[in-house]
Order: structure tokens, then sequence, then C-alpha cells
């Protein structure tokens, strides 16, 4: 079957890990979101930091003690890798679960209000995460083939949806717990606050939804991006050029207040414009890809020309409808100039950090420390310029928008 889909036989190799990947993250999804609804948002970010780390250390070891030029084989591998931290996630999640469950004493029966209200919520949600899985499987099936078209063998094809899985995007998406688990703290708070009628709470809380993943997700997103290059040599031996890291940067970026957007639709009751929006992003990147990825002279940038092109799309769509509900101010300033002005200042300054610590220091990994660390300094100094404090910014906005912890454990 995997010859007859991928239309190559060797396909075979690479596609149970796919499928399996495919399964491992919608168990992972799911408990993800119920400890999120639990307030439990600690679990949900150790488990996705953990993953990445387990996934770029897994690549690595398999690529390493294979050390072959089989690309057929190392995508194969990179996918096993990708189901490894998958594994992980899922059993350490349902491990939790059924620990806080077994010991959580007496369970008490639902309203069939509760019930009902749980499915308007869930059924929408739920739809928009399977079709997404399946649009986007059906994009992972069909880029070997299109890259093909314009021009790769079957090896160099696979290896560059492997690659582009199991090297670039976890590189790029390595703040993607950090920005989260500040937006699932904010997630109940607004629920609560439109719950409660309170209108000016909520445009409070969702302008600070976005700025707070401006100030986190571009800078870090800008200091990766000329690191990514040699921390790609480094952990898997394998170079990514620039021109590759920086559009997968942007897509980074996109992906993150897509994110951010989505979910407050989520908390307001919005969550059918969230499935349309996301499932619509879904289906024109993967109609862009296939008519994109055909042309040599794009190739695997076409899929990412798609994705950046969609995910900003879906991100501004989202935005629309809030602002229409909500109301709340847009302040372009505060929400995007700020964090874009951060994020320069950043990019080109790790570059120079990088070229001085790379002259100084004998090993790699030390110049690269040393690099991030001085990008950190640097990046409060600028919002300290800017007078904001980050890390009171980040308490203030917990604090204001703590509500009481549910116990179920």
């Amino acid at each position: 079957m995997a010859a007859d889909i991928l239309g190559d036989g060797r396909c075979a190799r690479a596609f149970p890990f796919m499928l399996l990947c495919l399964a491992l993250t919608g168990i992972e999804n799911i408990f993800k979101s119920l400890f999120i609804g639990l307030e439990r948002m600690q679990y949900a970010a150790t488990s996705e930091v953990c993953e990445q780390l387990i996934r770029i250390a897994a690549v690595w070891f398999l690529l390493y003690q294979y050390q072959g030029n089989d690309y057929g084989v190392i995508a194969m591998l990179i996918f096993a890798g990708m189901v490894i931290s998958e594994v992980f996630s899922a059993a350490f999640l349902s491990l939790l679960f059924r620990n806080g469950m077994v010991h959580g004493g007496k369970r008490t029966p639902l309203e069939r209000e509760t019930v009902h209200q749980f499915f308007l919520i869930a059924l929408p949600v739920s739809a928009s995460a399977l079709l997404g899985n399946v649009i986007g499987s059906a994009g992972s099936i069909l880029l070997p083939k299109r890259l093909m078209v314009a021009g790769l063998s079957y090896e160099q094809a696979l290896s560059a949806l492997g690659v582009l899985s199991g090297m670039g995007m976890p590189l790029l998406l390595l703040p993607i717990a950090l920005v989260s688990s500040v937006c699932t703290a904010l997630l109940p708070a607004v629920t609560g606050a439109q719950a409660t009628g309170n209108e000016k709470r909520v445009q409070a809380l969702v302008g600070r939804a976005i700025s707070t993943v401006g100030l986190i997700a571009v800078p870090a997103t800008a200091v990766l991006i000329p690191l990514a290059p040699r921390l790609s040599i480094l952990f898997f031996g394998q170079p990514l050029s620039v021109p590759y890291v920086t559009l997968l940067g942007g897509v980074a970026v996109a992906c993150y207040y897509q994110m951010a957007s989505g979910s407050l639709l989520n908390a307001l009751g919005l969550q059918h414009w969230n499935v349309l929006t996301s499932v619509g992003a879904e289906l024109c990147q993967v109609i862009l890809m296939y008519g994109w990825c055909a042309c040599p002279s794009l190739g695997i940038y076409g899929y990412l020309i798609a994705m950046l092109l969609t995910g900003v799309a879906a991100f501004l769509l989202n935005m629309w409808i809030l602002h229409r509900n909500v109301q709340f101010r847009m302040q372009p300033m505060r929400r995007f100039g700020v964090p874009i002005i951060c994020g320069a200042t950043l990019f080109f300054w790790t570059r120079i950090f990088s070229k001085l610590f790379s002259q100084v220091c004998v090993a790699d990994l030390t110049a690269l420390m040393c690099t991030v660390v001085g990008a950190g300094i640097l990046y409060m100094l600028v919002l300290r310029l800017m007078g904001i404090r980050l890390w009171r910014y980040l308490s203030n906005r917990m604090e204001r928008t703590a509500l009481p912890r549910i116990h179920m454990w």
C-alpha cells in the first residue's frame, strides 16, 4: 500500500513510522488538552520541552549510529526518532493522568447539561484536530511526489521531508513549550471574564496574550535563525542553508501567532471559527504545495512559502474575528512593533556574537552557549530600554489572571 500511495516501494520503510507518529500525536494532544483544562499547564509544558529534546537526541543518535548514504534509510531513521519522542509524551502524560485519577478520590457524575456543553465545545475542536492531521498527512504523502516532479530523485525527495520534519522544525520550534504554557495560563481567565460579562477584562486579556506571544516568540526565533545551521551540524551532522532556516523561522512565528489566536477563539466560545480558519489554512497549504513544489526553481522552498503564507493568513483572519467579537485595541506598535524591533536587534547581534565566540572559544558547544547567554542579556537590556521588565511583566500577568485552581487530584 505504501508503494501505491507514495509512489515508490522503498517508501514502505518510512510509512509505518509516519502512521505511528500520527496516532501517538493524537493521544498526546488529548491528554495535553485535558491537563490544560484542569489548569495543570506545567505537565503539558514539561512534556513539550522533553519531547523536543528527546526528538533531537534520538534523531542524532540514530543517524550517528547509521552513518550511511541511503537517503531512504536516513528519512526512516528521522521518522523513527520522531516516534520515540511521541512515545515519551504519550506515556508520560497518560501515566500522570492515571496516577491522578487513581488517587483522586470519589468521582461525581456529570449533569446532562454539562455533558451537552462539553460536546458542543469538544466536537468542533476534535474535528479540527482530526481534519488538520488528515490534511497534514496528505501533504506529507504528496510532498515527495511533487518534489520528484521537480527533478529530485526518490531518496532526495524523502530526505527533504525527513530533514524538514525531524531536523528543521524541531530546532526552530524549541520555544513552543514556553509560548504555549504562557498562552494556556491566560485562557482560563479569558473564559472566566467572558462568563461573568466583564468585557473590558476580556479585551485586556486578549491583547495581553497577543503581546506576550510576540515578546517571547519573535526574539527567541530571531536568536535561533542564525544559530540553526551550526546547531544542525552539531546535532545531526548535516547543514541547513540560511534561506531555508530563515523561511522556517517565519513559519515558526506565524505558527505561534496562529496557535495563540486560535486558542483565544476557543476560550471565547468561537471554536467553530477556529475550525474554519485552521482547516482552511491546511487545505490552502496543500493546494499551494502541490503546485509550487513541482516547480524546479522552488522545490522544497515552495512548501515553506506555502506554510508561511497560509499561517499568516490564518492568524490575520483570527485577529479580525477576535477584534469583531471582542473589540480590543489593536495597538500595532505594542503588539507587533516592539517584538519585531527586539527580534531584529537580536538577530544581527547574535550573528556578531556567534562569529566572536567561535573565534575565542575552542569548542563549538561552548561558543553556542556563550552566544545564547549574550543574546539573552541583550534581549533584557533592549526590553528595559523600552520600559518593559519581562519577568515582572509575565509575573504580573499571571497574578492578575490567576483563577482558583481546580483540585481533582
